[in-house]
């Protein structure tokens, strides 16, 4: 688990947050603003500029006087601290104020020159190998006649201007004026203003973070004397009274702690006398559960323990003498043996109430304050399910073992017999192999159904999870393919009589084993030619499905145990046949996992009618 952090941060780290971001983009955004205004100024410097040297020179460059355009393009370098080139339509480089024109390579291939070719003024920053710099260039078209020209404040300005020239111009552009100048001059100035914004921003910030710990301090103090207040009030000094302080809402919840403390002190001590008695009579009320005091007579007694006893739940028991409402030896005896141990005790005890039961007893002394034994609680739980299942599984352990030991009894005096010689007498040898088949496949089919048990009662599996709304007639098909051979066989007919429409919430896969089993059952213990009647109709709100047939029947004494695992009314029959005793018994317990029942309606010599009662949701 994440450690928790103190208050006092979680309130200062988002305010010093909050306060270096919005600097930070306050910083950002100014200086872009001043680098770009300082890139637009220079531009236009450049511009003006450039068109003013155009003027100087134009009449020159159309005369062909390179010489003096070179001369004056120096003149005027030195004057504006800036490089002047004038270059040719053809790329050539007839004038430039700082280097010769005749070492230069050709320049129609720049960017601003190729702009200047569209007749736009033409901007463009780059490093210059000639000079070794990083330079800001802007080149002015000149047309072979002077043609007027209109420019704006701005690039969008001159497009427009730049447009408008091409549109009047009537002669081609002859060469190209291109001024330049160092971008470290800009950056210089831009740097200067960022240094400015950030010595101002880191003071701002340092003034933002103490007011931001003041004002966090602030609201964490009375927090944290709240956290020690009630610290003292855990430990039990219920005296302590919290300061109200000068925060309305921590003054309100000061009164509310400080409330709190003096009411518990007024209680505890009618809390710490009630304790043990109240504690005792309340404590596992699901169970039997009364109180005596030195004298046997009744202190508190339960609803549960009122219905044991058969008592009236209306009829006053208190101090009334426990051997004038309970007469069971075991049970006085008990009550008897705890009021005189120092310590709790235990014991099993054989009640008679209409029926017979078992019951677990723990008992326990009642003290008071000082100490002193005032009497004695007992809590009775009904062990009788349990002692019934404990029966029922030491059966249950006895029949497994006896359906296992026949089985591997056989094979193992079948390989015994193999090993002392019969392997070498072919027919006696298949004799004993088939017995060891046989008996394996009857093992395998026990072991299957018991896990198949196993499963479906300690819902350990997913068989449950296919649970949904599906039709019922398609289950039923497929249940008779499966035990349509063994049908075949015998010569029986089957009836099936089940409407497509009919659908409950069902697990396709279990029903259908449970319905396989009760078919095989009815091919079993039925005649050769004889039929079974496999159907399913809706009543009210279930789906009730029946195998019907006309086999040899149940007596009515075996009726009520045929669920029962390994439950056979004719065992050598059933073995014979191949059964394992745990049909039946998969059966009771799937139609259980679906909410449902299982019955059986039979006659000795009519046959037998299996019916799986199902809700429709």
């Amino acid at each position: 688990m994440a450690r928790n952090r103190k208050l006092l941060w979680q309130i200062f780290i988002p305010f010093f947050l909050i306060v270096m971001v919005s600097l930070s983009a306050v910083a950002w955004y100014a200086s872009n603003s001043l680098s770009r205004f300082y890139r637009n100024q220079a531009r236009r410097e450049l511009r003006e500029r450039a068109m003013i040297i155009k003027s100087l020179v134009e009449e020159d460059i159309q005369k062909g006087k390179y010489d003096l355009v070179n001369r004056r393009c120096r003149e005027l370098g030195r004057a504006t601290s800036t490089r002047v080139t004038v270059v040719l339509r053809s790329g050539e480089i007839v004038a430039d104020s700082d280097e010769n024109p005749e070492e230069m390579d050709d320049h129609s291939k720049r960017p601003e020159i190729r702009k200047a070719f569209k007749g736009e003024i033409g901007v463009a920053s780059r490093y210059s190998k000639t000079l070794g710099k990083e330079m800001m260039y802007l080149a002015v078209p000149l047309h072979g006649r002077t043609v007027e020209r209109a420019f704006g404040k701005d690039d969008d300005d001159e497009v427009r201007a730049g447009a408008k020239a091409r549109a009047k111009a009537k002669a081609p552009i002859r060469a190209f004026v291109r001024v330049s100048v160092p971008v470290k001059t800009i950056k210089e100035k831009t740097a200067s203003m960022h240094r400015d914004i950030l010595t101002g921003g880191a003071v701002v910030a340092l003034l933002a973070v103490l007011v931001s710990f003041w004002v966090s301090h602030r609201i964490n103090s009375p927090i944290l004397e709240m956290k020690r207040g009630a610290e003292r009030f855990a430990r039990g000094e219920l005296d302590y009274r919290l300061a109200t302080g000068e925060n309305e809402e921590v003054a309100a919840l000061a009164d509310a702690m400080n409330n709190m403390a003096q009411q518990l002190g007024e209680r505890i001590d009618q809390i710490t006398k009630q304790r043990n008695e109240r504690d005792a009579v309340l404590f596992s009320m699901v169970e039997a559960v009364f109180a005596v005091d030195m004298e046997e007579r009744f202190i508190r007694c339960n609803r549960a323990a009122k219905i044991l006893f058969g008592v009236g739940e209306d009829e006053v028991v208190l101090k009334r003498p426990f051997r004038d409402v309970i007469r069971n030896s075991d049970l006085e005896s008990f009550v008897t043996k705890t009021l005189s141990a120092s310590e709790a005790v235990s014991g099993e005890i054989r009640f008679h109430s209409g029926r017979s039961r078992y019951l677990h007893a723990q008992g326990a002394g009642l003290r008071d304050e000082s100490g002193e034994s005032m009497g004695a609680l007992i809590v009775l739980h009904d062990v009788t399910k349990l002692k019934r299942l404990e029966a029922i599984r030491t059966e249950f352990v006895a029949n497994v073992s006896h359906e296992l030991k026949t089985p591997i009894a056989s094979i193992k005096g079948s390989a015994e017999t193999l090993k002392d010689g019969a392997i070498d007498d072919p027919n006696g040898a298949k004799q004993f192999l088939d017995m060891i088949v046989r008996h394996t496949a009857r093992l395998a089919s026990i072991i299957d159904d018991l896990l198949i048990l196993s499963r479906i009662e300690q819902d350990e599996s997913d068989e449950m999870e296919d649970m949904s709304l599906a039709p019922i007639s398609p289950v039923l098909h497929s249940a008779m393919l499966a035990v349509r051979e063994k049908a075949k066989q015998k010569d029986i007919e089957f009836k099936v009589d089940c409407s497509s429409s009919l659908h409950a919430f069902i697990s396709p896969r279990l029903l259908e084993h449970a319905v396989i089993n009760l078919l095989d059952n009815a091919v079993k213990y039925s005649d050769k030619g004889g039929s079974v009647k496999l159907s399913a109709l809706e009543e009210e709100d279930r789906v009730v499905m029946t195998v019907e047939d006309q086999g040899c029947g149940i007596s009515e004494e075996h009726q009520e145990r045929v669920f029962e695992r390994f439950y056979r009314v004719d065992k050598a029959r059933s073995r014979k046949l191949g059964g394992t005793g745990l049909g039946l018994a998969i059966v009771k317990h799937i139609a259980t996992a679906h909410n449902g029942s299982v019955k059986v309606e039979s006659e000795l010599g009519k046959g037998s009618r299996f019916t799986i009662s199902l809700p429709k949701s």
